[in-house]
C-alpha cells in the first residue's frame, strides 16, 4: 500500500482542477453600460468585448492595419437582471467578467435611480471587482463603445479603459475607481463627482474624415445619494487646484483681455482651514504650486509674473466654488474639514452649523503662492 501511494498522489496533480474553463472557450467582458429608459421603464445594460488573441498579435510587435474590433451585446428588461439573462441567453460561449476594466452610468438612470442599488445587484457577479473605472454619459452608449482609438493602438489605451494615463495630461477631472464614488456617493456630507464620458469629432481626423474621440466633458455631482446636476468642463477650472493628485495643469495669464503668460503648474499643495465664527462655518484655503513657463507675450519679471498667476489661480478657485453653491453642491469637501473643530467642544450651536448648507460667504480667504521654476525658453529676470 506504501508502494501504491506517491503514484496515486502523482495522478491527482496531473489531473489539475476539475472545473476550470479553458481560455479559448469564454468571452471576455472589458466595459459595462448601464442605462434606464424611463419612456420604456426598462433597464438596458450594453457589454463592450474585444478579442484577446487579437491585441496578443498586435503587442507582439506587428503592425495591424485596423484597431482591434469591439463586439458590443445589449440586452433589456425590466429589472437589471432580466437585462443580463438576455444577452447570456443569445451568447455562444460562456461569459467572462473578471476582466472587466470600466462601468458607464447612463444620464436617466443618475437621474431615476438608487445607483447602490442598482450596483449592488450587479456586482453580485463574483468575479467582477470594485476597482473598474466609473463614468457617467449623455452619449449613444453603442457609439460610446465603438469608437476606435487613434493610429490603430489598442482600445484598451483609451479612456475607457486607461484614465489615469490621460489624467497625466491633463489633470482636470480624477478618474474615479467605483469603490471610491460609492463611498462619496453614500457619505454624509461628502460630494460625489463622477466623470461624464463624451465623443468628439472636432479634432482628429483619418484620411480625411472626422474621427470620434474621447473626451471627459464635464460631471455628474451628487450629494448623500441626491444627483444635484452636470457641470461642464468650463464651469470647474479651480478643481484642479484643490486636488493634490494634480499632475499638469495649464493656466492662462491675462492681461487687459488678452492673454499675456500660459503657465504649466503640477503638484499642488493644499490646507483648508475651517473656523468656527458667529455661529457660523468659515474656510480659508491655501494654496502652494510651481510652474514652468509655455509662452509668454511680453518681456516681465518672475516676481510680476507669479503674483498674476496667483491671482487667475484664486479667481479660478473661487468661481468653481460659486458653480457649486448655485448647485447646492459642495465641490472641494469643505464640510468634512470642519466637522472636527464643530465637535470639539460640542454644543448645539455648533451642532446646527454643521448641518447648514454652504454659502458664497462660507469661504473666506483664497491665498495662492504661485512658483515660477523654470522660464523653459523664455528668459526670466528677477526683481532686487
Amino acid at each position: 500500500m506504501s508502494r501504491l501511494l506517491p503514484g496515486l498522489m502523482l495522478l491527482l496533480l496531473l489531473t489539475g482542477c476539475w472545473n476550470a474553463s479553458d481560455v479559448d472557450d469564454q468571452d471576455y467582458v472589458n466595459a459595462v453600460g448601464i442605462e434606464y429608459k424611463e419612456k420604456e421603464k426598462e433597464f438596458w445594460i450594453h457589454i463592450q468585448l474585444i478579442s484577446f488573441a487579437k491585441i496578443a498579435k498586435d503587442t507582439s510587435g506587428s503592425t495591424s492595419p485596423s484597431p482591434v474590433p469591439a463586439w458590443i451585446a445589449t440586452g433589456k428588461g425590466e429589472t437589471l437582471l432580466e437585462a443580463i439573462e438576455q444577452i447570456y441567453n443569445m451568447s455562444e460561449r460562456k461569459l467572462y467578467w473578471g476582466h472587466v476594466t470600466s462601468i458607464v452610468l447612463g444620464d436617466g438612470l443618475l437621474r431615476t435611480q438608487n445607483l447602490t442599488e442598482v450596483l449592488e445587484t450587479f456586482m453580485r457577479y463574483y468575479a467582477l471587482r470594485y476597482t473598474m473605472w466609473t463614468f457617467s454619459t449623455s452619449e449613444d452608449m453603442i457609439q460610446l463603445f465603438s469608437a476606435a482609438p487613434n493610429f490603430e493602438k489598442s482600445r484598451l489605451t483609451m479612456q475607457l479603459h486607461s484614465p489615469d494615463a490621460h489624467y497625466e495630461v491633463i489633470s482636470m477631472v480624477e478618474p474615479m475607481r467605483l469603490n471610491r464614488f460609492l463611498q462619496m456617493y453614500s457619505g454624509t456630507r461628502r460630494t460625489a463627482l463622477l466623470p461624464c464620458l463624451g465623443l468628439s469629432d472636432k479634432v482628429w481626423s483619418k484620411n480625411d474624415k472626422p474621427l470620434s474621440s474621447m473626451t471627459v466633458n464635464g460631471v455628474h455631482v451628487f450629494a448623500e445619494k441626491r444627483h444635484s446636476g452636470f457641470l461642464a468642463l468650463s464651469k470647474l477650472q479651480g478643481l484642479r487646484w484643490l486636488d493634490k493628485h494634480t499632475m499638469r495643469a495649464t493656466v492662462s495669464v491675462m492681461e487687459q483681455g488678452k492673454q499675456l503668460a500660459s503657465i504649466r503648474m503640477q503638484h499642488p499643495k493644499i490646507r483648508i482651514l475651517p473656523r468656527y465664527e458667529d455661529g457660523l462655518m468659515r474656510y480659508d484655503i491655501r494654496v502652494t504650486v510651481e510652474g514652468t513657463i509655455n509662452e509668454l507675450k511680453r518681456f516681465i519679471s518672475e516676481k510680476e509674473l507669479a503674483e498674476k498667476t496667483s491671482q487667475a489661480i484664486e479667481e479660478e478657485i473661487r468661481r468653481t466654488f460659486v458653480n457649486g453653491i448655485r448647485m447646492g453642491s459642495d465641490l472641494y469637501q469643505l464640510q468634512p474639514h470642519g466637522r472636527p473643530l464643530l465637535m470639539v467642544p460640542w454644543t448645539r450651536q455648533r451642532a446646527e452649523a454643521a448641518a447648514e448648507s454652504l454659502t458664497e460667504a462660507s469661504l473666506q480667504h483664497v491665498t495662492v503662492k504661485a512658483r515660477i521654476v523654470s522660464g523653459g525658453k523664455y528668459k526670466m529676470y528677477s526683481e532686487r
